[in-house]
């Protein structure tokens, strides 16, 4: 049965090799970019399996957005692979911009 995996950061090598290792095994895919100009490096992995989203990961509002929008157009995520470590500011909650 085929998963729905979450990969971020898919404009590194990692990441886009990730991808493709995921697709090659059936798996459903959606990948993230911090950069809208980048959406046109992965026409290589257009796919029906494949979801491309953009990602502010600065924002933790950003990060639950994309959660659950992931849940709900796929109704599950079954993996994620966070490939870099979030660089948010050492703020509250409240005092991070959005």
């Amino acid at each position: 049965m085929s998963k729905t995996v979450l990969i971020t950061d898919i404009d590194t090598p990692l990441g886009f090799e990730l991808s493709k290792t995921f697709l090659e095994q059936g798996d459903r895919v959606v990948g993230t970019i911090a950069a809208p100009d980048k959406e046109s490096n992965f026409k290589a992995l257009n796919s029906n399996s494949f979801t491309l989203r953009r990602w502010q990961r600065s924002s933790s509002l950003a990060a639950k957005n994309l959660l659950l929008s992931i849940i709900n157009d796929f109704n599950n995520l079954d993996e994620a692979l966070l490939l870099e470590a979030p660089s948010l500011p050492a703020k509250l909650l409240h005092e991070v911009a959005t």
